[in-house]
């Protein structure tokens, strides 16, 4: 990992009087890996044009601009250390965008070469076009993910809440829109009739949803996952909404029977995976 990239005698030189860069640039590395990581990953600004620490709630929303600081403060004491971090925060966090529209700015203005760097990225506002409406900068973000399949981006719906009794209903059809499938269906419900009723009967006049309808083309890449509001998983909250819905507790009996347990299983894998 080439991160303290200057030789330990040219950083002598640059700065005699910084105890830091008169360390080897292993221990540096260290010091900044611990220095840029930070707990609720990072956000981008697209009013400054910077990164800030994220201060989050467990809502899924990022709390105000004011409480966050921006994550890389070492660059502005001098260009030995500006050279060192500069994009160091990209390689330890998640990178977070509060949507696509500010996702494409940072894409179009930070040099390729540190972009690659990035491992997973959020975006919380991250619903999709339809079929009269392109989402801003939605295509810039997909084709990210075409041009770096180890890169993940999970695009967070904003009315999309895992203790929602339509949360399921919400992920499958996005997925069988967007991915022209419905595989999380057949691991959801595992009674064949009972699933295919259900489409019948929830999917199949609005959508023309189908268990038997042959897969379309994707038209997200495999790497861009659609998720969830949540930023945590709560199992108690999921089993809250099925015992207080009856139209979940009645899949749940009959399409499932009675298996609350693998619900809560493929809701955590949903909620996790994305799909």
């Amino acid at each position: 990992m080439i991160l303290a990239s200057l030789d330990h005698e040219y950083a002598l030189k640059m700065n005699t009087s910084s105890k830091l860069l008169q360390l080897p640039g292993e221990l540096r590395n260290m010091i900044y890996h611990h220095l840029f990581t930070n707990l609720d990953n990072i956000i981008y600004r697209c009013e400054q044009g910077r990164i800030f620490n994220r201060n989050f709630n467990t809502d899924g929303g990022s709390i105000s601009n004011k409480r966050e600081c921006e994550t890389n403060q070492v660059q502005y004491v001098c260009h030995q250390l500006r050279y060192e971090t500069r994009a160091l925060a990209l390689r330890f966090n998640d990178l977070y965008f509060e949507n696509y529209a500010d996702a494409s700015h940072f894409l179009r203005g930070y040099p390729k070469s540190r972009i690659k760097w990035l491992k997973t990225i959020h975006i919380l506002d991250g619903g999709l076009s339809t079929i009269d409406h392109a989402v801003d900068g939605l295509q810039e973000v997909k084709e990210l993910c075409a041009a770096h399949s180890h890169m993940l981006v999970r695009a967070h719906q904003q009315h999309s809440r895992v203790n929602s009794h339509l949360f399921w209903a919400h992920i499958i059809l996005l997925q069988f829109l967007q991915r022209g499938h419905v595989h999380l269906l057949y691991r959801l419900i595992p009674d064949a009739e009972y699933r295919d009723n259900l489409i019948d009967v929830s999917f199949y006049e609005d959508y023309g949803m189908t268990t038997n309808r042959p897969a379309s083309a994707s038209s997200l890449p495999e790497n861009f996952r659609i998720c969830p509001r949540d930023e945590e998983f709560d199992e108690g909250l999921v089993r809250k909404a099925v015992e207080e819905s009856e139209y979940l507790l009645h899949i749940v009996n009959q399409g499932l029977k009675g298996d609350i347990k693998h619900w809560v299983k493929v809701m955590k894998e949903m909620y996790e995976e994305g799909c």
